[in-house]
């Protein structure tokens, strides 16, 4: 069989590129995004192919103006959301007080106001590729708050990973800081999810040593996910959130469920 000489995948990241490139050298751009002090050049075709604000207000006579506001957002994140549009990625932020949980949740949140199902999926894999990558406390408190206060997740998505980071880290008080149980003072949410994870089944020696994993409701076609460390020989029971679908597996059963380990 002869060889493809064709690469989708690379062809995509290609025009992806082009576009960027487009954008970042201001060539045909006719749209200003501007949110509190900062401005984005772009191109209205490609945001509202993304954006479902930008789409409707190029029905009304909006859609001609050459600038739309954003208001009560975070500028640097409008940029990364804009920056999503065109590269389906986004650079981590700038600022120290801003780590990679913290900006993951953020765009998860934007992703939610703006109808962008893309960005709140690939800022759910962001949030837990540096669970599994790059452990930062603190910032993972402050990943905790923003998630347990107010943030829409009905598929509870973050909530669930969050839960299983802490049935994971967290599963006696010797492992509590004074900040994690400061944290629980002002999430009681967190505080329940927690008290109900851990009490569910304990941390054992079969789990040392093993990676987090992701694992998918085995109710077909049922979206919810959760994040869990399960040794082979363990038997683990999880309550569905989304569907209240009831599941007790060893870990060879789980097997069959892991979606990225």
């Amino acid at each position: 069989m002869a060889a493809k000489h064709f690469d989708l995948n690379e062809a995509r990241a290609a025009a992806n590129q082009n576009l960027t490139k487009l954008r970042r050298d201001d060539a045909f751009c006719d749209l200003t995004v501007e949110c509190g002090n900062t401005s984005i050049k772009a191109h209205r075709v490609i945001l509202a192919a993304r954006l479902r604000l930008v789409l409707e207000s190029m029905r009304w006579w909006e859609g001609k103006a050459p600038c739309v506001t954003l208001e009560g957002d975070d500028g640097e994140d409008v940029a990364s959301m804009i920056e999503f549009c065109y590269t389906f990625s986004y650079a981590e932020a700038t600022a120290k007080d801003c780590g990679p949980l913290t900006k993951a949740v953020r765009m998860f949140a934007l992703g939610d106001k703006y109808l962008i199902s893309t960005l709140q999926t690939f800022a759910v894999d962001a949030f837990i590729h540096h669970l599994e990558t790059s452990w930062d406390e603190q910032d993972f408190f402050e990943a905790v708050k923003l998630v347990y206060t107010g943030l829409s997740d009905p598929q509870r998505l973050l909530h669930n990973t969050i839960v299983e980071t802490l049935r994971a880290r967290y599963t006696s008080n010797s492992t509590w800081s004074t900040a994690f149980n400061d944290l629980l003072d002002i999430t009681p949410g967190l505080a329940a999810d927690a008290f109900r994870a851990i009490a569910q089944q304990p941390i054992t020696t079969s789990t040392l040593g093993h990676k987090l994993k992701l694992y998918k409701c085995p109710a077909h076609p049922c979206p919810a996910t959760f994040l869990s460390i399960i040794g082979e020989d363990e038997a683990h029971l999880w309550r569905c959130p989304y569907c209240h679908l009831i599941s007790s597996l060893t870990g060879k059963g789980w097997e069959l469920y892991i979606i990225s380990e």
